[in-house]
This record gives structure tokens, C-alpha cells and sequence, in this order.
């Protein structure tokens, strides 16, 4: 993995979207109206792959700033609360000639009435300002400037009545991590896809829908951690482009649905979701990715 791969498929990625933005356009004149469950069902959607506790956007950015130890990352930011877990079956590998530190691991749970896996696989590139690759990122850390890093999770979790599953790959470049920057700046996409379906007593599938989605990150500013904050909701600022198509199955029928919009981030632990086609703007905790009640 080089450096000018990140910046190649960022551009491939902007250019496509660019060519496809006219088509978009006249889809999205198009489209009937948005239902309230359909406008339930998007924040869902992309409040998870925003959040930390459902292994988005937060939680890629979690694993982007730790640094790779023997037995597991440690983070830059606090975690809150208990549901992320440990790293089961941790295994490190560093290849010298490409600088690239490779990571994987996995958690689980296991229990009579629901079960979850994630599986997670990363790659890191550490640089100083000179360009040099940085062999010992948690020994060295004052002299990384800048990471490049591609991240793979993906995962289920299953109940008697539902199971969902996914994944997100991310590519980004983080820069100004060294400790002469007081903010660090971070760009690239991140994708993901996935599927959920409702079960009925018969163990049957009851309905059904799956889900494409990209994140452009346009201009995302993430603050150091101090003593008087260090929660990574409250520290990362910029805006977001998405788009998101959305395919549902109910009583044997199809139907696919295409949204776009933007994301801000204030720094509130809250992100300001707009929808192209519909008027309000919605709220959403960047922690959990709960849709926050509207006035």
C-alpha cells in the first residue's frame, strides 16, 4: 500500500461522483415524497455507520489515532461506556519495505438468546515530516506527522427475531498528528453495505433490506485530547458528503429507494443531517448513533 494509491482513489471516487451527479439530480426530482418509516429507517442506517458503539465512522476514527502495542491498540481518545470490548486473536505484522503495520483481530459474543461477531483487519502507514516509515509508532509518537490507513470491519449480531449484518472499508489520510499541531486534519471515504432481516416465528424471513452507502469526508478537523476533554464526539468537526441506496422486501414486493445529503459535525457529540428532497434537518448522537428527539 503506497501513499499516491490513497490519494488515486480518492480522486477515482470524486470524479464518479461528479460524473453521476447530473443523473442524481434529475433521480431525485423524481423520487416520490419520503415516507416517515423511510426517513426512520435512513437515520438508522447512517447514524450506525456514524457512530462508535456500531463500529462507524467514530469507531474507524478511534482505530486510525491508536497505536499499535504487542497486545492490542492503545487509544488516543477515552472510550465511553463498555459495549466495544476487548481485541480476541490480536495479531501485528510490520513489513520494513513498505512501511506498512498490519493489524487484526476480532470480538465476540456469544449467549442463548443473541450472538455477535466483528471482525476487524487494518494497515497503517507512519511517517515523520521527512517522509521516512516509522517502525515503532508507540515507542516514537511525537514523530509522526502523518498515517495513512485503509480499514476492513465487518460483522454480524443475531436474535430470535432479527439479524443484521456488515461492512466498512475505510481509506483515509490523517495529517498533523505530530505534537507541534493543535488540531489534525483527516480525508478520504469510507463505504459500507449491509443487510438486516426480520424473522417470524417460524424462523423465516418476515422482511428484509440491505444497503449500499459512501461517506466523502470533505473537511474534517479532529482537536488533540486535553484535560478538560478528551471524547472524540466532542473533538471532530467538518462536513460529510453521502449517498445511500436503500432496498426494501415486504410481502414478496421490492423496493429500492436513493438518498442523498450532507453530515456536519459542530463538535457537540451530535452530527446535523440534511437530506436532498426534504426540508428539516435531523440530529443524530455520534456516540450512539440515536436519532435525538426533535422540538
Amino acid at each position: 500500500m503506497k501513499t499516491n494509491v490513497f490519494y488515486l482513489a480518492s480522486f477515482m471516487f470524486g470524479l464518479l461522483l461528479l460524473l453521476a451527479s447530473c443523473s442524481d439530480q434529475v433521480k431525485q426530482s423524481e423520487e416520490p415524497e419520503a415516507s416517515a418509516e423511510e426517513v426512520e429507517m435512513l437515520l438508522s442506517i447512517v447514524g450506525s455507520a456514524l457512530s462508535d458503539e456500531h463500529e462507524g465512522l467514530l469507531s474507524g476514527i478511534m482505530d486510525l489515532t491508536a497505536q499499535p502495542g504487542e497486545n492490542g491498540l492503545n487509544y488516543l481518545f477515552r472510550h465511553q461506556g463498555s459495549e466495544r470490548g476487548g481485541q480476541n486473536n490480536f495479531v501485528r505484522r510490520y513489513d520494513p519495505e513498505t512501511g506498512v503495520h498490519s493489524i487484526r483481530f476480532r470480538r465476540g459474543v456469544d449467549r442463548p438468546q443473541f450472538r455477535s461477531l466483528l471482525r476487524v483487519q487494518l494497515e497503517y502507514i507512519f511517517q515523520d515530516e521527512t517522509g521516512a516509515f516509522i517502525a515503532r509508532p508507540a515507542q516514537n509518537p511525537n514523530l509522526i506527522e502523518t498515517i495513512t490507513f485503509s480499514g476492513v470491519r465487518d460483522g454480524f449480531t443475531e436474535s430470535p427475531a432479527r439479524r443484521s449484518e456488515f461492512e466498512r472499508s475505510a481509506n483515509w489520510l490523517l495529517e498533523g498528528f505530530g505534537p507541534a499541531n493543535e488540531a489534525m486534519q483527516l480525508s478520504g471515504v469510507q463505504e459500507s453495505k449491509g443487510r438486516m432481516a426480520l424473522k417470524n416465528r417460524d424462523g423465516g424471513v418476515q422482511a428484509s433490506r440491505s444497503y449500499q452507502m459512501l461517506f466523502n469526508l470533505t473537511d474534517i478537523s479532529i482537536q488533540k485530547p486535553d484535560a478538560s476533554e478528551d471524547r472524540l464526539p466532542f473533538l471532530v468537526t467538518g462536513e460529510i458528503e453521502y449517498e445511500i441506496r436503500i432496498r426494501t422486501m415486504r410481502n414478496g414486493e421490492q423496493e429500492t429507494r436513493e438518498f442523498a445529503g450532507t453530515i456536519e459535525l459542530d463538535g457537540s457529540g451530535q452530527a446535523l443531517m440534511r437530506v436532498l428532497g426534504i426540508d428539516r434537518a435531523f440530529r443524530l448522537y455520534l456516540q450512539t448513533g440515536e436519532a435525538a428527539a426533535r422540538d
